[in-house]
């Protein structure tokens, strides 16, 4: 099992990709929430706001639209997700509870 610091720049790269595209699916199909208020940030109001405006403006891209507004947020989401995942060596078998 490697770390992240133990990966290549090109492989977190990657590992930071795939964290931020699971999140920011969720949240574009409106399958995942933020408590604001409990955050102390804005990002669900952030969302609301971007959701209203897609549908407004252009209803056939309302995911891109969603992913784009909120990305730069997600993003240190996904380098934490990133830095705190296992990574296993290809052949490993891993069970997943």
């Amino acid at each position: 099992m490697r770390t992240y610091t133990d990966l290549s720049e090109s492989d977190q790269k990657r590992a930071r990709g795939k964290a931020l595209m699971l999140p920011l699916t969720a949240v574009s199909e409106s399958a995942t929430r933020f408590n604001d208020e409990l955050n102390g940030d804005n990002l669900q109001a952030k969302n609301n706001q971007a959701w209203d405006d897609a549908r407004l403006r252009m209803p056939r891209l309302t995911h891109e639209h969603i992913i784009d507004e909120i990305r730069a947020e997600m993003e240190g989401m996904a380098l934490y997700a990133a830095q705190n995942a296992i990574y296993p060596e290809p052949g490993t078998r891993v069970i997943f509870l």
